[in-house]
């Protein structure tokens, strides 16, 4: 075991003193711009992917208020059910491996229970927030919020 240590030790060593590494450049200047750009939430960019973006940060008109109030409902949508799911595969197993056990079983089949109710309460959001925007004459699209 020491010849090991000796071995990649003296690798190292010798590694470090013939390889001569450059410092990295230095950054670019930063450029001030007049007009902000939007910041992406998802891979998707300004061109709206399956979350979209959030408008600049000035809410001049009801569909800038869409947009914003769209994007953070989705996102909530979207990590509220895989929760939901989630939380489902735990009261499954906690059924399956219930062996019986009457406080198990119950406490399984509440877990079950609240997840459905919490998937059904996001899905709800997602719909009354498209309602109440289709009220108001927002132009809407329900798979991109742009």
């Amino acid at each position: 075991m020491k010849y090991a240590y000796f071995v990649f030790g003296w690798m190292l060593a010798a590694r470090s003193t013939h390889a001569q590494i450059a410092p990295p450049p230095p950054p670019p200047p930063p450029s001030f711009s007049s007009t902000p750009t939007p910041t992406p939430l998802s891979a998707g960019g300004p061109a709206g992917g399956a979350i979209g973006t959030l408008p600049e940060p000035s809410v001049t008109s009801i569909q800038d208020f869409y947009i914003a109030l769209k994007a953070i409902t989705l996102w909530v949508l979207v990590f509220g059910i895989i929760l939901g799911v989630l939380f489902l595969i735990i009261g499954g197993l906690t059924i399956l491996t219930s062996r019986g056990d009457e406080q198990k079983l119950g406490t399984g089949k509440k877990t079950i229970t609240w997840a459905m109710v919490g998937i059904i309460l996001l899905v709800l959001a997602f719909a009354i927030v498209n309602i109440i925007a289709r009220f108001f004459g927002v132009q809407t699209d329900i798979i991109s919020p742009r």
